[in-house]
């Protein structure tokens, strides 16, 4: 049985917890689709000749967007009576903390299989697309099979692109996977374990800095940049900084 205590700005202001539960869904969701299209805008830029591609693309898009929201009506119409959920979930609750008893508990359903396989069917989905696009990107970058016309420089740096890009959402995308499967599993069996649970919050919430810190590192323009600053930042420093001794010397 899902169930989350919700402690940030929004709860700050008082918008309700199960508001703020179907925003940080549907963003995970968005950030789902953000990287489908990241793989698509390749697959469009080799293939920009093709018409058919051109003439559906903007339908595709369209459907793609919208089912980051619609997906999450089954959830919703599951959404249960949160205080007799709350009461279900404190009893059920091998240990329970004291902060519980009064903390605003959200329940997004007491029917535990539809949120896992309502998930699972989003995620084969949309990554089952990016999977499709990243295999005929690769296949035409080094069979040239169906792609535009590419120069010997234009494939090796669109490579290396390709390269950038897989690591670019790979590496934040671990940061999701696991918890993500830790939190299937606990609600499909069951099992209950706070300091897992804890562990798992902490390292989700880390996507954003892990995807930050990824495109810094992966891509050069960006790496540049960061450096660019921090050596002017020393130089500025420098610059204002006087030499004790010059005074004294002065005087």
């Amino acid at each position: 049985m899902p169930a989350a205590v919700m402690n940030g700005i929004f709860t700050r202001i008082g918008i309700p917890s199960t508001i703020q539960l179907l925003i940080l869904v549907t963003s995970i969701d968005y950030v789902s689709v953000s990287t489908l299209m990241i793989f698509e805008n390749r697959f469009y830029l080799l293939n920009s000749k093709k018409k058919w591609w051109k003439r559906i693309r903007p339908f595709w898009m369209i459907v793609n967007f919208l089912l980051a929201p619609l997906h999450q009506i089954p959830n919703i119409l599951e959404f249960p009576d949160q205080k007799y959920a709350r009461e279900l979930v404190i009893n059920n609750l091998p240990c329970v903390p004291e902060f519980l008893y009064t903390a605003d508990l959200v329940l997004p359903s007491l029917n535990s299989p539809t949120i896992v396989i309502n998930s699972i069917l989003f995620v084969s989905i949309i990554f089952g697309q990016l999977a499709i696009f990243a295999n005929i990107i690769i296949a035409q970058l080094y069979t040239n099979f169906g792609a535009n016309t590419l120069s010997k420089t234009t494939r090796h740096l669109q490579k290396r692109l390709l390269k950038t890009l897989v690591l670019q959402t790979g590496i934040p995308v671990v940061s999701l996977v696991f918890p993500g499967i830790y939190a299937f599993f606990s609600i499909y069996t069951g099992h209950f374990d706070m300091g897992l649970n804890n562990l798992v919050a902490t390292v989700a919430s880390l996507h954003g800095l892990v995807s930050t810190l990824s495109i810094i590192l992966i891509h050069q323009p960006y790496r540049d940049t960061v450096l660019f600053w921090r050596k002017n930042k020393k130089s500025e420093s420098k610059r204002w900084s006087i030499p004790v001794g010059s005074n004294l010397t002065n005087h």
